[in-house]
């Protein structure tokens, strides 16, 4: 039976504990991979500083003081660089709560989380087009081109923030970011409802919830495949900027002539 590295959420990021290599490496990207020499001892954890958009790694206040400003503070056990974790639910339970507690953007995962999130990555069906859901990159992926993607950055959220809501080019597989209320409506766009991706592909915002990791995969189960839905047109708001479809018009405030009548009458 193969042997499984431990995996781990550095600050929102899905990683392999690669100890022969001696390096953590993501999952699903294995070009972006952290040796263990970027990592600065401090007491009893080892620390890296984490670009979330690049999701790379610097070793803390070496290179560029200003860059670090916008950097994310990973502090990492150094019993994960050096013993594996994974079996032992006891001592996953004591790191993931101390890690917690001292808000160390990091997380081990136990076996319910691993089954839940090893490796996969939610299939929303848009028009009959599959795409997966990477809420780290904050896209969704084609799931045949990769070439195609869908920024999930700003799209509206709506339903109490259950789902996210934008415009789809059935012609291009893409979304469309402008569309003209005062013309027709063409057939190929349309206006569609998919749930928020955090509440299916939770990896990247786990360590936000205020329970441990595994208590927030246990709230949001993993689904394998989602249909989104085509909504209608009419009364919706797209990006808060405009409506799509019928927009009523604001009540007057001017005072007519008959009004002031009925104003000095009393009436």
């Amino acid at each position: 039976m193969p042997v499984i590295d431990d995996q781990v959420i550095l600050y929102n990021t899905l990683f392999e504990v690669d100890r022969p290599r001696k390096r953590f490496v993501e999952s699903g990207n294995r070009l972006n991979s952290i040796p263990f020499s970027t990592f600065k001892q401090e007491g009893d954890k080892m620390v890296i500083d984490i670009d979330p958009d690049s999701r790379s790694a610097y070793k803390p206040k070496i290179d560029n003081p200003l860059l670090h400003a916008f950097m994310k503070k990973v502090k990492v056990p150094k019993s994960v660089f050096e013993n594996e974790i994974g079996g032992n639910e006891k001592l996953i339970q004591e790191i993931n709560q101390k890690s917690f507690e001292e808000k160390s953007n990091f997380q081990i995962l136990n076996s319910a989380s691993r089954f839940r999130i090893n490796g996969k990555r939610p299939i929303v069906s848009i028009e009959g087009e599959p795409f997966k859901f990477h809420h780290e990159k904050q896209l969704l992926i084609h799931l045949i081109d990769d070439s195609i993607t869908i920024s999930t950055k700003y799209m509206t959220e709506v339903n109490d923030l259950k789902s996210l809501q934008f415009i789809y080019n059935k012609k291009t597989k893409r979304s469309e970011e402008f569309l003209n209320k005062n013309e027709p409506i063409p057939d190929h766009l349309v206006l569609i409802r998919i749930p928020n991706p955090l509440r299916l592909d939770p990896v990247g915002e786990a360590l936000k919830w205020d329970k441990p990791a595994h208590d927030f995969l246990a709230q949001f189960p993993y689904k394998d495949n989602v249909v989104a839905k085509v909504v209608p047109w009419k009364n919706f708001w797209i990006k808060e900027k405009m409506m799509i479809g019928e927009q009523k018009k604001p009540q007057s405030t001017k005072i007519t002539r008959s009004k002031k009548k009925e104003m000095a009458s009393g009436s």
